[in-house]
């Protein structure tokens, strides 16, 4: 189902949202998902533990590991929740998909939503070893069924790096959605066009394959042919930023105006790539004043154009 807000939606952990379903009644509201990113995406919430019935407040659950198989048991009584928690995320993957979500926020370190991490023990006994640490078993099930939906944990969002990958992936995900299921071969072509250097930010390579991808694209465009694109792109999404491959992209757009440029301006923005490469600037002062020279001195339209400068709301930075 296609949702036609041009807001990103984004399943979350519902206690991350305040949610009084935590094992002792109580919340992990997150103030920067609800003060900042609430007001850009619209979020759905789950709790697959209140969901498969386990109450509020619950006894803890463990993810035990026994005879190659994970179970979920109460600790330290050792009841088996295992079969109903299954049973409740084939219902939780089946909402998530007809939801059309962006992405997911998940509870770190939760036997159900941690994505990495989460212990995973021998027993239900309170001194029990941990034998290896794994993912919880809603992220489990989104990672098999929703191949390409972006997952991250509350905690990720305080790091610069992984919280531009999490919010380039859910914008340009609902921005290419907007595009309809049957978009026109050009508008494909041009919206390919304007992410161009942010694909390269996040790996060159991919980012030159998904050109070739799109370019070998002919004539009208089926569902089929549409929505693989959309999953070429979560992939390239998919692969981490760093600060070399921001300050590749920086200076390959510096290459655009730089001989327009005074070689004051040239030597003060090279001392601005140079000092973000080193950390201690944030992207944001090398990469307003690309935007301000490239507007200022007409560079090519297709500069003028790039996601890039923009991928997400200025307040999410």
């Amino acid at each position: 189902m296609q949702h036609h807000s041009d807001k990103p939606r984004v399943g979350i952990s519902a206690c991350l949202m305040g949610d009084a379903v935590r094992y002792n009644g109580g919340h992990q509201r997150d103030n920067f998902v609800m003060d900042v990113l609430a007001e850009h995406v619209d979020l759905v919430p789950f709790c697959p533990e209140v969901e498969a019935g386990l109450g509020v407040p619950r006894a803890v659950v463990r993810i035990v590991e026994r005879d190659d198989k994970q179970l979920l048991l109460e600790s330290p009584s050792g009841t088996d929740h295992t079969e109903a928690m299954t049973e409740t995320l084939t219902q939780i993957s089946k909402r998530v998909l007809a939801a059309d979500l962006d992405g997911f926020l998940l509870k770190r370190g939760s036997p159900t939503c941690g994505i990495k991490g989460v212990k995973i023990y021998t027993s239900t006994e309170r001194k029990s070893r941990v034998v290896a640490r794994g993912s919880g078993f809603l992220t489990q099930r989104l990672a098999a069924d929703c191949t390409t939906l972006a997952l991250a944990e509350e905690g990720w969002l305080k790091d610069a790096m992984l919280r531009q990958q999490f919010l380039n992936r859910i914008f340009t995900s609902r921005r290419l959605k907007q595009l309809g299921s049957n978009p026109k071969l050009s508008d494909l072509q041009r919206e390919y066009a304007a992410h161009k250097l942010l694909y390269m930010a996040h790996h060159p390579g991919a980012q030159r394959e998904l050109g070739r991808q799109v370019a070998g694209l002919k004539g009208s465009l089926s569902a089929e042919q549409t929505q693989d694109h959309l999953d070429r792109v979560q992939g390239v999404l998919g692969h981490r930023l760093s600060r070399g491959r921001h300050v590749n992209v920086l200076q390959h757009m510096f290459g655009y105006v730089s001989s327009k440029l005074s070689r004051v301006c040239r030597r003060h923005t090279c001392e601005a790539i140079d000092s973000y490469s080193r950390g201690q600037t944030s992207l944001l002062a090398p990469l307003t004043l690309l935007r301000h020279q490239v507007l200022d001195k007409g560079a090519h339209p297709w500069l003028v154009s790039q996601v890039y400068f923009d991928p997400y709301p200025s307040s999410l930075w």
